[in-house]
């Protein structure tokens, strides 16, 4: 996925979550900035980060008939703050710790500092994310 040229931030919530979902996996080597700050609050594992697989799949041209890829590794893991909020990490590879800030990530932005959270964390890792999407576009 790529960004538009103007990130516009969805108010519909579950939107919204799906956005800062796929911003997170996409920049969620750049997450470790973040992690003291993300680990301050406490919570609980529901599933403990694990290594697994996933079918990756495709479709002819694009738009035709979908067929089997092959399979990738993916790091995954749900945990709950203590305030309730779940929170779902997902990212390809074999990187536990990615999955579980990717998590808590998720969780705080389900909070009442999710405006917070969005200003300091989201919007400039969206705005990482897109200038990178240019770099590669201007070397291709």
């Amino acid at each position: 996925m790529y960004l538009s040229e103007n990130i516009v931030w969805p108010s519909d919530a579950t939107a919204l979550r799906q956005m800062c979902l796929q911003v997170l996996a996409h920049q969620a080597p750049k997450l470790s900035a973040y992690q003291a700050e993300l680990q301050q609050t406490d919570y609980e594992w529901i599933r403990r980060p694990e290594v697994g697989m996933v079918m990756v799949h495709g479709r002819t041209e694009g738009s035709g008939t979908p067929f089997a890829m092959g399979e990738t590794t993916v790091s995954r893991c749900v945990l709950r703050l203590n305030s309730g909020e779940t929170g779902f990490g997902y990212v390809l590879g074999r990187n536990k710790l990615q999955a579980e800030l990717i998590a808590l990530a998720d969780a705080h932005l389900q909070t009442e500092q999710q405006q917070q959270w969005l200003e300091h964390m989201l919007k400039p890792l969206a705005q990482a994310w897109k200038q990178a999407q240019a770099e590669h576009s201007a070397k291709v």
